[in-house]
């Protein structure tokens, strides 16, 4: 039996870090890389919304509701595509979670949201 998901400071700095770095590098829509000093160690789902009024909610939103595009099964390339945001925020053995948020210079805002362990892998389910 999994244990219900825990908010996590540490992740939560580690996400408003990549926010920020986001909100100061030209706010584009970008995962953390595979290598390097902004090494990818943990899930992430990240939203750009073009106002000021959006927050981390409205992200969780958006990332929920891709739920309708998830159909059940393992992942794979096609569904993982449409439904990879909601299959993040509820996988099974992920047991902590935290977001960071990031006004850009336009008054767009970034909210990047991270996941430990990891989750989102081609071939499981996510629960």
């Amino acid at each position: 039996m999994y244990r219900p998901i825990e908010w996590s400071q540490e992740l939560a700095s580690y996400a408003q870090k990549w926010a920020d770095h986001l909100a100061k590098t030209g706010c584009q829509f970008q995962h953390r890389p595979n290598a390097g000093v902004w090494k990818q160690i943990y899930g992430e789902n990240i939203f750009w919304g073009g106002g000021s009024g959006y927050g981390t909610i409205d992200a969780a939103k958006m990332w929920y509701a891709e739920k309708k595009k998830y159909a059940g099964g393992k992942l794979t390339a096609a569904n993982w595509y449409k439904s990879g945001h909601y299959t993040q925020m509820v996988w099974r053995k992920t047991t902590q979670m935290g977001c960071g948020v990031a006004r850009c210079p336009n008054g767009a805002v970034i909210v990047v949201g991270n996941y430990n362990p990891a989750g989102n892998y081609r071939s499981e389910k996510p629960y």
